[in-house]
């Protein structure tokens, strides 16, 4: 199960027109199948009771301002819970990062 939602505002402040600021939501389920078989194989490798979360999920804020006459920068800040890539792809007798932050910046040109 998969879930998306997101809104934008465009000219958040009257002194700037062509700026955005946008707020995202992601929200995934991990199937319980797939949990069952890799918490079962995890603790067959490490002899370890390991928990894998039910839900990964993004929060995303970002604000698009115009820089010149075609520029655009786009700075972005994400929250991830529980990414699950890093359980998966993670050195099995380590241990697990929770959460994770992401911060990006995009650049655009509109002529």
């Amino acid at each position: 199960l998969y879930l998306d939602a997101g809104v934008s505002l465009l000219a958040p402040i009257e002194s700037r027109p062509m700026d955005t600021i946008g707020l995202g939501l992601a929200v995934e389920r991990i199937s319980s199948l797939f949990r069952a078989r890799f918490l079962r194989d995890r603790t067959l490798a490490t002899k370890q009771l390991l928990e894998l979360p039910s839900y990964e999920a993004v929060i995303e804020a970002s604000w698009q301002f115009k820089v010149g006459v075609t520029f655009y920068l786009q700075p972005n800040v994400q929250l991830v819970l529980h990414p699950q890539a890093a359980l998966i792809a993670h050195d099995i007798s380590g241990s697990f990062t929770p959460h994770a932050v992401v911060v990006g910046m995009r650049s655009s040109a509109r002529f």
